[in-house]
């Protein structure tokens, strides 16, 4: 068994990965003849001043330079867990040698992606997708989806178990809502029609959100009820690219006259041709 010693978490979450050590535990990543663990920064710190004489503990300038024949050390107070984890790992029977990863290349490589940018990367290769199969019919758009973008989907997953954060933190609690949305995430790969985010329907709410404030008739259910039917046409008129003003008015004006034939509402459709004639916004040459 090999234990790799790392700089800090982020470096020994990638070196596991490549590695095959897969196994989390308390302060280090076990797997395939490798133990993976971390510093944190600096487990060991220069002692104070006091350590060498107790009257430092308030020192004069007059006292400077202190300059001790033999340094102290003392592990910091923040990191003592991990230096006592790494002390046992070290002593382990099946631990044959130790390999220093700490500052690898640090001068010449890139600064490390944190969890958040590396999450963010996967998101942008799935809506650049996206933006390539928009104009395609659902059919094609769910082809080329099945084609590209379940590997990403996986890649994502099998990363996500690999990110450690702390809990209670935002990382934490954006890991956790990931994985429990993992069973609906990928839905919208079985129907060309759907969206991969619900922006579309986020968007449709806004309106609503933004100015429900400022309504004088949701105290009693059937305004609230009142409001929801109008936001709805209002929404369906302009999904159907429909002058609202004038939907409203046209559907207003003739629902009485369907009122005892119900059969004819369709015609109130927004998408049809009547509708379609009358209302439509018409684009500009």
């Amino acid at each position: 068994m090999k234990l790799v010693l790392a700089e800090k978490p982020s470096v020994a979450q990638s070196l596991a990965k490549v590695l095959g050590a897969n196994k989390r535990c308390d302060g280090y990543l076990e797997g395939n003849g490798y133990i993976v663990s971390w510093c944190v920064g600096h487990l060991v710190e220069l002692s104070p001043p006091e350590a060498y004489d107790e009257t430092y503990a308030k020192w004069r300038l007059s006292d400077l330079p202190i300059l001790p024949a033999t340094w102290k050390y003392q592990v910091s107070a923040s990191t003592r867990k991990q230096f006592g984890i790494l002390k046992k790992l070290m002593k382990r029977d099946d631990v044959e040698s130790l390999v220093c990863a700490t500052d690898a290349g640090k001068a010449k490589k890139s600064p490390d992606k944190t969890p958040a940018e590396i999450g963010f990367s996967y998101c942008n290769q799935l809506f650049e997708l996206e933006k390539e199969y928009a104009q395609l019919d659902a059919g094609t758009r769910k082809a080329k989806r099945l084609e590209t973008e379940p590997a990403i989907w996986k890649a994502y997953w099998s990363w996500l178990e690999t990110v450690g954060s702390a809990g209670g933190s935002r990382l934490a609690k954006a890991v956790t809502y990931a994985k429990n949305q993992k069973p609906y995430m990928e839905n919208y790969l079985l129907d060309g029609r759907c969206s991969i985010s619900n922006n579309i329907a986020e968007n449709i709410a806004r309106p609503y959100a933004v100015g429900r404030k400022n309504f004088l008739f949701h105290d009693t259910v059937k305004g609230a009820r009142a409001s929801s039917v109008i936001y709805s046409l209002v929404e369906t008129a302009k999904l159907n690219n429909l002058n609202i003003y004038a939907y409203l008015e046209t559907v207003l004006l003739y629902m009485p006259d369907y009122k005892n034939e119900p059969e004819g509402i369709e015609e109130l459709m927004p998408w049809s041709d009547m509708i379609q004639q009358r209302c439509r916004i018409k684009s500009k040459s």
